[in-house]
């Protein structure tokens, strides 16, 4: 019996890090500042891989807005995503879906998006 569970934990690790390998990691910056900006589909459908299952969302230098409803984020429209402060979890659909504007940036102030997906 102690044997049999065994086997079955062996096989339930080796599978789940076979689906880890599958899916695979992408990432990617999006410089914004006065101008809207969406994750690029290389990054959400990279090529011979899975897509990725979520990805994570940090700005840098300059604060941003966000939409997640498929609407163009702009520098007054959307949720406030702090530079260096915040970080957002995104579903599929939420990546999909996502818009960028840099609400605290400027032409000299550019915002930097960085994205995880895995």
């Amino acid at each position: 019996m102690l044997l049999r569970c065994a086997a079955a934990v062996v096989l339930l690790g080796l599978t789940a890090l076979a689906l880890v390998a599958q899916v695979g990691s992408t990432f990617e910056q999006i410089t914004v500042s006065t101008s809207p900006a969406s994750i690029a589909a290389a990054t959400l459908q990279p090529a011979g891989q899975q897509p990725p299952l979520q990805c994570a969302v940090r700005v840098e230098f300059a604060s941003v807005r966000y939409r997640l409803d498929g609407s163009t984020a702009t520098a007054a429209i959307g949720i406030p995503l702090l530079a260096d402060v915040d970080t957002v979890i995104l579903t599929p659909a939420q990546a999909n879906a996502f818009s960028v504007h840099g609400a605290g940036a400027s032409p000299s102030r550019s915002a930097q998006v960085n994205v995880w997906c895995w």
